[in-house]
């Protein structure tokens, strides 16, 4: 990943690929630079829901996770 923004596309592309997932929606994203943010609620086709939040960082072996 190249920065933030790119891994929080990367991260929507992964959850509109999945047929698991029937709907999301993003509460919160920021990206500046290589340190960034996000948090999706995702109701899944059984009918549970997730909801996925992390602080992370791009660091030179891919992504770090700095809070979760």
């Amino acid at each position: 990943m190249k920065d933030a923004a790119a891994y929080l596309v990367h991260i929507k592309a992964q959850i509109i690929a999945n047929p698991q997932i029937v709907h999301w929606v993003a509460v919160r994203e920021e990206a500046q630079g290589d340190m960034g943010l996000f948090r999706y609620r995702l109701t899944l086709h059984n009918g549970d829901l997730l909801e996925m939040f992390a602080h992370f960082q791009i660091v030179e072996e891919g992504v770090q996770v700095t809070k979760v």
